[in-house]
């Protein structure tokens, strides 16, 4: 079976409302992390299924990628955390860090440079004397998620994430992480489950730093 079928399907499994028409044909000669991507860039009903949320507009689309996803039954309150990372980055742009452990290295950082936001594959284990807005940001929206009961696939690409939510645990969450680290690295894609959820887990909470 070619990568991408077996995508859409653990895709169809976890979300039983689609239907193989709505996802884009399978193309042998396509690989699975293009298929996906063709998914949501001309399928408009994968929209409510993934959050795919560019770093460089996040503040302005996240709150409502989040609760537009179909398996959100009651809204997530969200706002709070949002207003705390705005806060935190305009008292950390107010400040001078240089003669501190913890800094940014690019301000532009916090407006999607390009020139900062290299592969992530730090993500999970960033450096311990450099604060990443990137890492900042993604940390603390999910610990909201999780803290309300979903778990998230969580898949992280050098512009942008993209965030898979279930309320449902299930076999087939892990299959479609295992399949999204074939696809890009296991660097980039991490399951979390509300059965292992802490906030201890993510070190870049806000009131943490």
């Amino acid at each position: 079976m070619h990568e991408s079928q077996l995508l859409r399907d653990l895709l169809i499994y976890i979300f039983p409302q689609l239907q193989p028409q709505d996802f884009p044909q399978i193309d042998l000669e396509q690989s699975s992390d293009a298929w996906f991507e063709t998914w949501l860039n001309q399928h408009r009903l994968a929209h409510q299924y993934v959050i795919d949320c560019d770093y460089q507009d996040w503040a302005n689309s996240f709150d409502l990628q989040l609760n537009f996803l179909d398996v959100i039954k009651k809204p997530i309150p969200i706002d709070s955390t949002l207003d705390e990372i705005y806060e935190f980055f305009e008292q950390f742009e107010a400040e001078d860090f240089e003669d501190q452990d913890a800094y940014i290295e690019d301000e532009d950082a916090l407006h999607g440079n390009d020139e900062f936001l290299e592969p992530y594959s730090h993500y999970f284990e960033p450096s311990d004397d450099v604060l990443e807005p990137t890492v900042v940001i993604v940390e603390n929206l999910l610990n909201c998620i999780l803290s309300h009961g979903y778990h998230v696939l969580a898949i992280m690409h050098p512009y942008k994430f993209q965030f898979i939510l279930s309320d449902q645990k299930s076999s087939a969450l892990t299959d479609l992480s295992v399949l999204f680290e074939d696809a890009y690295s296991p660097q980039q894609v991490r399951l979390f489950l509300t059965d292992d959820y802490s906030h201890h887990q993510f070190a870049h909470l806000i009131g943490k730093l």
